[in-house]
């Protein structure tokens, strides 16, 4: 053979074992296969890496894990997973905590830690496969899709949201109409009708994927909205969140404000009884108002106005709607008349909501920054002491401290839940904020329940630096000292206890009338009018509370209650409530009516022992003398006799005195005195009067000289 044969040969071979290596390592690299079972379909799961064969551990491998590894081998569906211990021989283990997400075409391609780092101690993962059920294309879906489950109709059910390639459920937390109205939007509906809570349409299944989500309404997609992270969340499927929409419209109940080109603003109209109306502005409150806004999306309402202010309506009028203010939409409140002939169009109400971008922030307070670390109490963040912050206009800025005293800081206290103020700062001695000087010249008189609700300059209308940043620092509550947060006015909102040197959110296992009625007799009302469990004000940072509290009648604060542990904490609702308003006092009030009464008892007191004094006396001076009467003789009788008149003859006779006169003077008189005068006097007189001699007056010169 010729050295070109040899040499052709020589190639044919090297390129040959070069081509079979590439091959095998193209099909084997990531190959898997499922070992030791009764078919091709079943088995332990290997995976082939750096020329072995490797187990795969279970922990953490899921449903769609197993779909990637049927799909790679030709299957149709996941029949079952299993857990397998106990590998006979020495085999490599190559993957642990697997995360497909189920889209996948190959096992290898889904993330994972490194290879050969594992934990699993012996448990590995076997799957089954089936191709008897065409499985659902995971990959006809996106994220942020929507679907319902478990509703009678298609408009209604339990939301459930793609992720990842898998379906997951929805966290009622902060669930409302608004969250709900971008599903029924994403969905292709008319609008919402409803948003329950807890599971109302059934558990779901896979994971929970959203808690605390805030939508605004107006978004196009679910994901859209603000929340906390995905599978970020506490919630059990017990809380899974669902929806009823509006097929088409407008539909029973429905409500929109028109005669504005701004959003939240205008003309209120109804849908009831298949017709548009609008409502009379006669017995038309706040409470009514908080609910349409509520309804709308919005937050609470900023103002109401009568007289047709967005024009005069057509259709129906309602009057005397009649809401509690807890309600979610007008629809749950009971009113008098429909298409009442006591109103006509220039009564129709109109309404001005606030934005649900920053509704429920508008006007708070907040404590910032620390104290110096030569101050007492020490450098720290603190809940009950710090820089004074209001929110306003979607930012938080500064007070300055000018005319800030003891009166201000008591308002800022209270507004925070905390009984009353400590002390107030100024100067920034807590430190200067970042933001901008919001308030000047604030001026309270102790008395108001927000800061707002005191005077001051306009908005960020000021002469201030930022080194005159006004502070506070607030009376540090007992143990078990309730408050409300959140709420629409200061007599309503989720509860909160200062506990262990915090606040803590109530939670609303075992919660009865008692522990209502106490709550709010301890801030001073005289009871309450509802309370709630569905998160009418949300659920806020503080953390659940690990015990609960069993008051009776008789206990009006909650450290006198009986307390019992709450195991399963984070899982636990809130407690909304609303007290009584009608009969509140402030503590200066209920001071003073107690130092009144006080006063007058010790009055009535002091009336009555002077009385029983005085009869005692009275009484003491009768039994003397009746007692010295009785020792005593009587004393001798005196017989008065009257002297004896005098006798007429002992009188000397006077014949002027005699009455009548014997001869009385004749009258008028016979010779009456000439008038006038015959001759009068000359005046002025001939000779007149002389006069004394005038004294005169000469100098007198130097006298010092004598």
């Amino acid at each position: 053979m010729d050295f070109q044969a040899l040499f052709h040969l020589f190639s044919v071979s090297v390129i040959a074992s070069l081509l079979r290596a590439l091959d095998v390592n193209a099909q084997d690299l990531g190959s898997i296969r499922l070992s030791g079972g009764s078919s091709d379909s079943s088995g332990t799961l290997q995976i082939y890496y750096e020329d072995q064969w490797g187990t795969v551990c279970h922990d953490g491998f899921e449903e769609r894990d197993a779909t990637v590894v049927c799909r790679q081998l030709g299957f149709n569906s996941v029949a079952e997973i299993t857990k397998v211990s106990n590998q006979q021989g020495s085999i490599v283990t190559w993957l642990d905590d697997v995360q497909c997400s189920g889209y996948e075409n190959r096992l290898y391609d889904c993330p994972h830690p490194p290879w050969g780092e594992v934990d699993c101690l012996g448990e590995y993962v076997a799957v089954s496969c089936s191709s008897d059920v065409t499985p659902e294309p995971l990959d006809w879906n996106v994220n942020g899709d929507v679907r319902l489950k478990g509703g009678v109709s298609d408009s209604q059910g339990r939301v459930e949201v793609y992720y990842d390639g898998s379906w997951n459920t929805i966290c009622d937390d902060l669930w409302d109409l608004n969250d709900a109205r971008v599903v029924c939007r994403q969905l292709g509906y008319y609008g919402v009708r409803e948003a329950p809570r807890s599971s109302f349409f059934g558990q779901g299944t896979g994971r929970v994927l959203l808690e605390d989500l805030r939508c605004y309404g107006y978004e196009d997609n679910l994901l859209n909205c603000p929340h906390d992270g995905y599978y970020d969340t506490d919630c059990s499927h017990s809380r899974d969140a669902g929806v009823i929409c509006a097929e088409s419209g407008p539909y029973q109940g429905e409500a929109r404000l028109v005669g504005s080109n701004f959003a939240g603003r205008g003309r209120v109209e109804i849908y009831n009884q298949g017709q548009w109306g609008t409502v009379c502005d006669d017995r038309f409150g706040s409470d009514d108002a908080n609910v349409i806004c509520r309804q709308l999306g919005f937050g609470k309402v900023v103002a109401r106005y009568s007289g047709g202010y967005y024009g005069w309506g057509t259709g129906p009028i309602m009057w005397d709607l009649d809401c509690r203010g807890s309600e979610w939409k007008w629809g749950d409140c009971p009113f008098d008349e429909w298409g009442t002939a006591r109103c006509d169009h220039f009564d129709d109400v109109g309404l001005y909501c606030l934005d649900k971008v920053g509704a429920n922030m508008e006007g708070k307070v907040r404590l910032a920054g620390k104290a110096p670390s030569d101050s007492t109490p020490p450098a720290a963040m603190s809940a009950y002491y710090g820089r004074t912050e209001i929110f306003h206009y979607d930012e938080w800025g500064t007070i300055c401290d000018d005319y800030w005293d003891f009166y201000e800081a008591d308002v800022v206290c209270r507004q925070l839940g905390f009984p009353a103020a400590f002390a107030a700062a100024g100067a920034s001695f807590y430190g200067s904020g970042p933001g901008p000087i919001m308030l000047d010249d604030v001026r309270c008189d102790g008395r108001e329940h927000y800061l707002t609700q005191c005077g001051h300059n306009a908005w960020y209308w000021h002469n201030c630096a930022q080194n005159e940043d006004a502070g506070v620092r607030c009376v540090i509550p007992v143990n078990n000292y309730p408050r409300l947060v959140d709420g629409d006015r200061w007599y309503e909102g989720r509860i909160e206890v200062w506990r262990s040197g915090e606040w803590q959110r109530l939670c609303a296992t075992n919660f009865y009338d008692q522990q209502a009625k106490t709550i709010c007799q301890q801030l001073g009302f005289v009871g309450y009018d509802w309370y709630r469990f569905d998160n009418l004000f949300g659920v806020g940072d503080a953390d659940p509370i690990d015990v609960g509290f069993y008051c009776t009648e008789g206990e009006y604060t909650l450290s006198r209650c009986d307390t019992f542990n709450i195991n399963e904490k984070d899982f636990c609702g809130t407690v909304d409530i609303r007290c009584n308003n009608a009969g509140q006092m402030s503590a200066g009030a209920i001071c003073g009516i107690v130092f009144s009464c006080l006063l007058g008892v010790a009055i009535i007191g002091a009336c009555v022992a002077t009385m029983v004094r005085s009869r005692k006396n009275r009484n003491q001076r009768i039994e003397e003398t009746e007692a010295r009467q009785q020792t005593q003789p009587p004393p001798p009788q005196t017989v008065f006799q009257p002297a004896p008149p005098p006798a007429y003859s002992d009188v000397p006779y006077n014949a002027s005195l005699a009455y009548p006169p014997a001869q009385p003077a004749a009258y008028p008189p016979t010779q009456p005195a000439a008038y006038p005068p015959t001759q009068p006097a000359a005046y002025p007189p001939a000779q007149p009067v002389a006069q004394p001699p005038q004294a005169t007056y000469e100098s007198m010169g130097d006298t010092s000289a004598a």
